[in-house]
């Protein structure tokens, strides 16, 4: 009784700041997730902050609070209902739409700028250009991982849980896309 009582709590709390709370979750979620690639997989003895501020943001910014205004109140107006086609079009819109054409992109763009610690136009087609490279292979590797989730996200998860639910299964995806595109230093070479 206690717990259920207080697990209601917690789930009031968070349905009250749902934006807030989902987007620093995100955003913590990504940084922790960088850092344990750079140390534990990369080996490395140095925690490249830089790197790591370009994951934090991008979580915070993008997979927090973007997405959260994308699956909470975008998607029920532009896909309204919960049948199988309804969430059919969610996850294709989600994993070619946002996906393709914006998430990546702005990846990119965003750590090519932090990187070099110029916001100009060369560094954001520098970033532009290593999309182009990686689209392919991006997609392929992110679709593994998100359409079967993202069934599941948009048909059974809660709208008001669907970015915590999402950060969960992104923590996999974050370590993924560190581990395969967080270092920039091949680019420098």
């Amino acid at each position: 009784p206690a717990t259920t009582a207080m697990l209601a709590a917690v789930a009031a709390i968070w349905r009250r700041h749902a934006f807030v709370l989902g987007s620093g979750l995100t955003g913590a979620k990504t940084c922790v997730a960088d850092v344990l690639v750079q140390t534990q997989f990369e080996g490395a003895t140095e925690i490249d902050w830089r790197r790591n501020f370009v994951f934090s943001s991008f979580g915070l910014c993008y997979l927090g609070a973007f997405q959260y205004v994308q699956y909470t109140l975008w998607f029920p107006r532009l896909f309204p209902g919960t049948g199988a086609a309804v969430v059919a079009k969610r996850v294709a819109f989600d994993q070619t739409i946002n996906t393709g054409l914006w998430y990546y992109p702005l990846f990119y763009v965003v750590q090519s700028c932090v990187m070099n610690a110029s916001w100009d136009m060369q560094r954001s087609f520098e970033g532009v250009q290593r999309y182009r490279e990686n689209i392919t292979t991006d997609m392929i590797n992110c679709w593994k991982l998100w359409i079967p989730f993202q069934c599941i996200n948009f048909s059974i998860v809660p709208v008001h849980m669907r970015v915590p639910f999402a950060a969960g299964v992104s923590f996999v995806w974050s370590c993924i896309l560190s581990a395969l595109r967080g270092n920039m230093k091949a680019l420098e070479e």
